[in-house]
Formats: structure tokens, C-alpha cells, sequence
């Protein structure tokens, strides 16, 4: 009886131990058999599984602290030069892969200035790298001026980037405030280099001061280039008192590279006014920067309303240049009005 019974316990260990050592080399695979596991993988998958099984919760929760602290420290600083400082710090240790977490994490904290200022710097960072990206962030922002300021943003960087695919993203904008913000920063920036470009996108923005406003700085940007084509545009504009005012824009931007043809377009184009006179004194004060005398001599043809402003802005640039040759053709002038404000003109200077 006592033989059977240590049988069966003999048994019982030895069938415990085998369990015991199957379990142990079931779980560990030899470094022979990951080998081979892993050939058989197809390409791609082994490190996305081993990714996928990671636990992220842990650094996820590290960057929030991180960004926390981060915001605690700019906001501890009351200098608002030294906490802009910092702010860019913090905005140059972020990459590119960090933005949106960031951005994330942003949207739900009390939306200060500080805290506005620092998602629409970093969507701006973010369109250097990613327009289309960036582009995105700033559509999840809820209707705000931090919305329409990260717009602004991207349309600008993007529009440096690539002009007409940033137009076609901002005419794509849904009607209202995201559309005309984005449009009219894409216009502004393009037409630095594609002024005739630029005011093709500016006719589809709502009719405002704002948009005549950019129209007229496009045309200064376009006559700086070509005069000429700038000008024949803007003879076809159909509202009055714009056209006067951007062709006395073109006339002064004209004026830097060739005078005569600005004053021209200045005397001939122009109704008598107050456009035609600031245009004749923009143009006679880049005149005297190269020729003087010459200029001077032009201011005296001005009619009277705007001869007397030209004439003292016009000595007073030449004395500063030379004094000498100011002086003597002052001294030149018959006795009479012009010559009063002449002379008076370089004892003010």
C-alpha cells in the first residue's frame, strides 16, 4: 500500500515539473525562433506591433507636465520683453511633431493672451514645415481672433512658400471672416513678388476700405516693377475716387526710378485736387534726390495749392544734400512769393 502511494506521489512531482518546464520555454522564444517569427512578418508590421503595445500614457502625461511647467514659468514672468523672449525659447525647443500635441494641450487651458499668442506662433512655425497641416490646426481654433490670427499666418508663409496653392486653399475658405482673412493676407504677401497676381485675388474679397487699401499698396508693388501695365490697369478701375487715388499712388512709386514720366502721368491723368497735389510733391521730393535743380525748377510750374509744400520740401531735401547749390538758386529767384518760401524754407531747415 505504502509503495503505490509514493508512486503516485513520484508521479505528481514529475508531471509538475514537466508542466513547470513547458510553460518556461513556451513564453521565452529562442533567439533562433524571434528570427525566424520575425521573418515571417511582413515588412513594416513588426515594429508598428511592437509600437502599438507600448504603453503612451506615461509620456504623453511627461509632456503635459512639461508644458505645464513651461507656462507656469512664462506666466510667472511680469517683463512682458523678457516673457516674449522666453515664449520664443519655448517655441524653438518645440519640432514640428510636437505642435499639435501642443496645440492640443492649449485648447484646454483658460485662453490668455499668452496662451492665444503662443498657438498661433506655433501654427505659423508649423506652416514653414506644413502649410496643409497648419492650415488644418487653425480650422479646429473655435471663431475667435486666435483663429482668424493663425489664418492670417498661415496664408502669409504659405503664399511666400507657394503663391497660387495658397490662394487656391484660402478661396476655399468658408464665406465670411475665415475667407476674407486668409485671402487678404495671401493678396498682401504675394504681392511683393506677383503684384498683378495679388490684385486678382484682391476683386474677390468684399468691397471695404481694408480691400482698397491692399489694392493700392499691390499697385505701388506692381508700379515699382512696371509702371506702365500698372498704370494701363488702373485706368479700367470703375469707381472714381479709387482710381484717382491708386494712379497718384502709381505716379509716386513711379516717381523713384523715373520722375518725368511720373510727372506726367501725375498732370495727365490726375483731376486738379487733393491726389493730383500729394502725387507732384511724392514726385518732385524723389525728383531733388537725383537732379535738384531741375526738380526745383519743376515745382515752380505746380499750381499755387500745391506749389508752396513742394517748393519747401523741395529746398529743404537739396540744402540738406548741398547747401551751397541750395543757396544759390534760391538766391536766383525774382523777388516775389516764391521767392519768400524759398528762403524761408532754408532758414527752417
Amino acid at each position: 500500500m505504502k509503495i503505490k502511494l509514493y508512486a503516485v506521489l513520484l508521479a505528481l512531482i514529475v508531471l509538475s515539473s514537466f508542466c513547470l518546464w513547458r510553460g518556461r520555454h513556451s513564453s521565452t522564444q529562442s533567439p533562433a525562433l524571434e528570427a525566424a517569427s520575425d521573418a515571417a512578418t511582413p515588412p513594416g508590421h513588426r515594429r508598428l506591433i511592437t509600437r502599438a503595445t507600448q504603453p503612451e500614457t506615461a509620456t504623453t502625461d511627461r509632456f503635459s507636465e512639461r508644458l505645464e511647467a513651461e507656462l507656469t514659468f512664462l506666466r510667472a514672468e511680469s517683463d512682458p520683453f523678457r516673457q516674449s523672449e522666453k515664449l520664443q525659447v519655448l517655441i524653438d525647443s518645440l519640432g514640428f511633431n510636437d505642435i499639435q500635441a501642443t496645440l492640443s494641450f492649449l485648447q484646454r487651458e483658460e485662453q490668455t493672451r499668452l496662451v492665444q499668442d503662443l498657438q498661433v506662433l506655433l501654427i505659423r512655425k508649423g506652416a514653414a514645415t506644413d502649410p496643409q497641416a497648419a492650415a488644418e490646426w487653425a480650422l479646429q481654433i473655435p471663431p475667435s481672433a486666435t483663429r482668424f490670427a493663425a489664418i492670417a499666418g498661415v496664408g502669409v508663409v504659405w503664399a511666400n512658400q507657394d503663391s497660387q496653392a495658397a490662394a487656391s486653399w484660402a478661396r476655399e475658405l468658408a464665406e465670411g471672416e475665415d475667407h476674407e482673412v486668409g485671402l487678404r493676407h495671401v493678396a498682401f504677401e504675394a504681392a511683393r513678388t506677383r503684384p498683378s497676381f495679388a490684385l486678382e485675388l484682391i476683386t474677390d474679397l468684399a468691397a471695404n476700405d481694408a480691400r482698397d487699401e491692399l489694392m493700392r499698396h499691390a499697385a505701388r508693388q506692381w508700379a515699382a516693377q512696371n509702371p506702365k501695365d500698372a498704370t494701363a490697369w488702373a485706368t479700367e478701375l470703375t469707381n472714381p475716387t479709387l482710381r484717382e487715388q491708386v494712379l497718384a499712388d502709381i505716379a509716386v512709386a513711379w516717381g523713384e526710378t523715373d520722375p518725368q514720366s511720373a510727372a506726367g502721368l501725375a498732370v495727365q491723368s490726375l483731376s486738379t485736387g487733393r491726389s493730383q497735389e500729394d502725387a507732384l510733391v511724392g514726385i518732385a521730393q524723389q525728383w531733388v534726390q537725383r537732379e535738384p535743380e531741375r526738380a526745383a525748377t519743376w515745382v515752380l510750374e505746380f499750381p499755387e495749392a500745391a506749389q508752396e509744400a513742394a517748393l519747401e520740401n523741395v529746398v529743404r531735401i537739396w540744402a540738406g544734400k548741398d547747401a551751397s547749390g541750395a543757396e544759390k538758386w534760391v538766391a536766383s529767384l525774382p523777388t516775389g512769393s516764391q521767392h519768400n518760401v524759398a528762403a524761408n524754407a532754408l532758414i527752417a531747415r
